[in-house]
């Protein structure tokens, strides 16, 4: 069991509570778009979506054990109406055609959702765990100049990082337990983020809403596939996502800029962890890393792309009956909580559906 265990908890707890919006654009081939919005408890799109007047829509309440537990509301507007639709929300969203392209760019701007008492916490909190890693490295440099001298117990040495508990760390000497415990427990005190209870739950929320300007996690679908993409993260060949860096991410993509190997960017990639092929590796540990050098190396990960395109072929279909055209797409089935990848075997819950559609077309 990885000492990191107490992050992992945290984010599982995290993600049965992930308070983020989801968003989804899925564009046809007709000059429009049909807009999802995943909220939890309430919908927080119905102002938006009453401002560009769609031609139909459809909301989906859940409810858990008698509770409105996520409400999805999806409704078809003209592409023209995109920005408008967005218009309150901290980004520009342009959508282009020119020589047989389509070119949606999304410019995200600052994120306005922090008050400046969270900005300035949420900066607090970045500088109390640039210090605990940069404390992590020097243990880990320790542990590192003894195995140097001692190659045969390196080995040992990285499986008992990631042991149980303490106490059953097995040692030849009390050095080499002492060095072993030491980096077990910068560790914890990077994976914890800040001493007091959920502290990792609240350093997460504050990072969300100082860093993300995207009013949720954006999944943009287009009906042929794209020919290319800056910023998004592709899911297949036909969908991309716009989302920002997470912490944790954050943390993995620095694995090894200071300490190789590096038992902590291991363990939050959430991977198997090889002991043998850790000894193995050539060892080293930066001698004059600072606090200030690792928190601005955090913050320029998490930190939002200058923009986000993708590009695709026009294709123009007159097999598409006007009724289909005037509708929302039907909902793609899913988990309850509207995004599977983040409903864990940890939250279980029973739901209930309750539907209304409206449209202005035919409902044949």
């Amino acid at each position: 069991m990885r000492r990191a265990i107490v992050l992992a908890i945290a984010l599982l707890a995290f993600a049965c509570s992930d308070p983020r919006e989801k968003v989804s654009l899925a564009f046809n081939e007709h000059g429009s778009v049909t807009i999802t919005t995943v909220s939890p408890l309430e919908d927080h799109w119905k102002h938006r979506f009453d401002l560009v007047a769609p031609s139909s829509e459809r909301i989906t309440y859940e409810k858990a054990h008698g509770e409105v537990a996520t409400v999805e509301h999806s409704a078809l507007i003209a592409t023209d109406d995109l920005q408008k639709f967005f218009a309150d929300v901290d980004m520009t969203i342009r959508l282009t055609q020119a020589d047989g392209v389509e070119e949606l760019v999304i410019y995200p701007a600052t994120s306005s959702r922090a008050t400046r008492d969270e900005r300035e916490e949420f900066h607090r909190r970045v500088n109390v765990a640039a210090r605990a890693l940069v404390d992590y490295v020097s243990a880990g440099r320790r542990l590192y100049d003894y195995l140097d001298a001692h190659p045969q117990r390196a080995e040992s040495a990285f499986a008992q990082v990631f042991a149980e508990s303490d106490d059953i760390i097995v040692a030849t000497t009390e050095e080499e337990k002492d060095l072993i415990v030491d980096l077990r427990q910068a560790m914890t005190r990077v994976a914890e983020t800040a001493p007091e209870k959920d502290a990792q739950q609240r350093f997460l929320s504050l990072a969300d809403r100082v860093n993300d300007p995207f009013p949720g996690i954006i999944t943009i679908s287009v009906p042929t596939a794209y020919t290319s993409i800056e910023g998004f993260k592709r899911i297949d060949s036909t969908t991309v996502r716009a989302e920002v860096t997470s912490p944790v991410e954050a943390l993995a993509a620095l694995e090894g800029r200071w300490l190789r190997p590096d038992p902590l960017g291991a363990a939050l990639r959430n991977e198997e962890l090889d002991p043998v092929a850790m000894a193995r590796e050539p060892r080293h540990a930066e001698l004059s890393v600072t606090p200030d050098e690792v928190a601005n190396a955090f913050i320029e990960q998490i930190k939002p792309k200058p923009l986000y395109r993708v590009r695709w072929l026009v294709v123009r279909s007159a097999d598409v009956s006007s009724a289909a055209v005037g509708r929302p797409r039907p909902a793609a089935k899913r988990s309850p909580a509207g995004d599977g990848q983040r409903l864990r075997a940890g939250c279980p819950r029973s739901y209930s559906t309750f539907v209304i559609t409206t449209a202005d077309s035919p409902s044949g």
